[in-house]
């Protein structure tokens, strides 16, 4: 079996059986799980290999809308799956390491931080998200004083997002039976519609969650549930639009004789549109290492068995080969 999913507490139980079998379930061959572990791992294999020593490591990845296409929206987002599911996600709590101290923030978007060095062209923030603590250990990394991974977002879009799961805006609660318009459905979180922030005003507006014509609410549809659907219809990548990935690892190093020096990997790479005859950049970075990680189970190439991660050389290393020679995706490594 091979997936792009992450490796779930279930299937690391079965890892036993699995090997016993002499079976390979190979997960996390995919973007993000995926081409992250994968580079990384690189990264920290050939450091071991000359005696460094990795102190700090982010690691960032955000599947975003070429920037000419991301100028339709205030959120500067459009979605190629579930709203409800990327919204609820980016409310969960975030675990990581700060300066040799774990952090646990419940509310990580109120936390985003301003990437200006990331790209010339355009303004990227970065959240962290959910538990990274969970990829030290994988990542042979349970001594760094910094770990934290991480979203990318256009710059503007954490602080919009927040302040409208603050208001009540997707809330997994039932609409009011007596609201009969999106502006109703406003107005029974938001008592001073002028009072919104600018940027909440102008999502709303954009979302038509300012009109008074009558709105057809389905039974027992909820906050979050009509946001969604209207967020699935006015934010959905377009025929023309051509969506883009954004990733960058940074990690800090040392040497036996304390000399200290960054490393970064980069990726900034985007798809075609449907109108172009596609592939979209998700599709070629998700569904291509997925293919190229079967392609090694089915040729015998993968020596592991049991519950898998690419993490070792024998299956990072020739899918890196293949999306790089073949496909032209490939992480930028520069030191500083």
């Amino acid at each position: 079996m091979t997936t792009s999913s992450y490796n779930s507490p279930f299937l690391e139980g079965l890892n036993d059986a699995v090997k016993a079998k002499g079976l390979i379930f190979l997960n996390e061959c995919g973007l993000d799980p995926g081409i992250d572990i994968m580079s990384t791992m690189k990264v920290v294999h050939e450091a071991k290999e000359k005696g460094h020593k990795i102190t700090s490591y982010e690691s960032y990845c955000g599947g975003l809308v070429a920037a000419e296409d991301a100028e339709s929206n205030p959120l500067g987002y459009k979605f190629s799956w579930n709203p409800g599911a990327a919204l609820t996600a980016s409310q969960n709590t975030a675990t990581y390491r700060r300066e040799g101290k774990t952090v646990v923030d419940p509310k990580p978007l109120r936390n985003a931080i301003y990437r200006h060095d990331y790209s010339l062209a355009m303004k990227l923030e970065s959240y962290a998200n959910r538990d990274s603590l969970s990829f030290m250990k994988k990542f042979a990394m349970e001594d760094c004083d910094t770990f934290v991974r991480g979203t990318l977002r256009f710059d503007g879009f954490s602080t919009i997002i927040q302040d409208m799961y603050d208001m009540g805006i997707f809330a997994n609660e039932k609409v009011p039976a007596d609201a009969k318009s999106l502006r109703c459905l406003t107005k029974s979180k938001v008592k001073d519609l002028n009072a919104l922030p600018l940027g909440v005003k102008k999502t709303l507006h954009f979302l038509d969650y300012f009109s008074d014509k009558p709105y057809a609410f389905q039974p027992n549809a909820t906050y979050l549930s009509v946001l969604s659907g209207i967020m699935g219809t006015k934010m959905a990548l377009g025929d023309h639009d051509r969506d883009l990935v954004v990733m960058k690892h940074i990690f800090k190093m040392e040497d036996k004789q304390k000399n200290k020096w960054q490393e970064t990997s980069t990726m900034i790479v985007t798809g075609q549109s449907k109108a172009a005859g596609g592939p979209t950049i998700m599709a070629r970075t998700v569904g291509t290492t997925c293919a190229i990680a079967t392609r090694l189970v089915l040729e015998k190439k993968i020596p592991q068995r049991g519950v898998l991660s690419p993490i070792h050389k024998e299956i990072y290393g020739p899918i890196l080969e293949t999306l790089d020679k073949q496909y032209g995706v490939r992480l930028i490594e520069e030191s500083s």
